[in-house]
């Protein structure tokens, strides 16, 4: 049941980093829902780092068009969690970084 709620709104640009934003707000709540709208090339990878890096985060609303890049940044954000809820053995920042990379060549 939610019984609070305070909503943050925000469109993320290089001058306010997803980084930064989240560090600046998500500490302040125990339980974090992000609700992103990517385009058709998927989440930046900054995003991608920032969405991992967020330990407040408990839910994720993914609005895709596009399957494909759906996929790709389901795997990476996915990859870091067992479904047990215990750490996965893979998927780490260094992933990431290397998966997104690609995703972006």
């Amino acid at each position: 049941m939610l019984t609070t709620c305070t909503p943050h709104s925000a469109v993320l640009t290089s001058a306010q980093p997803p980084r930064t934003y989240l560090q600046e707000h998500a500490h302040k709540y125990e339980h974090v829902v992000a609700v992103v709208d990517p385009p058709r090339p998927g989440l930046h990878r900054s995003v991608l780092r920032a969405l991992l890096a967020c330990a407040a985060l408990k839910r994720l609303v993914f609005v895709a068009c596009n399957p494909d890049t759906l996929v790709l940044n389901a795997g990476l954000l996915c990859a870091k969690y067992r479904p047990d809820g215990a750490a996965g053995g893979g998927g780490g920042r260094g992933e990431l970084a290397a998966a997104a990379a690609a995703a972006a060549a």
